[in-house]
């Protein structure tokens, strides 16, 4: 049996069922015929709910924080 890890925290994820996945990338890169490295920010195979809890908690916040400012 091969053991998982999370790529953010390092915890062992038990259940495959429960990985997430995180990418982030330019949307100028969806046009692009060829993709550069650059316009992938992030790119995280395999993320265990805790973190990705913390993600989206922490996307949530910037919407809400650009509600506030805009």
């Amino acid at each position: 049996m091969t053991k998982r890890f999370c790529d953010l925290c390092g915890k062992e994820i038990f259940k495959i069922q429960e990985t997430y996945r995180v990418c982030v990338e330019s949307s100028a890169s969806i046009y692009a015929s060829k993709q550069d490295i650059a316009d992938v920010i992030v790119d995280v195979g395999e993320i265990c709910p805790a973190c990705a809890k913390r993600i989206h908690q922490t996307v949530q916040e910037l919407k809400l924080e650009g509600v506030a400012n805009g």
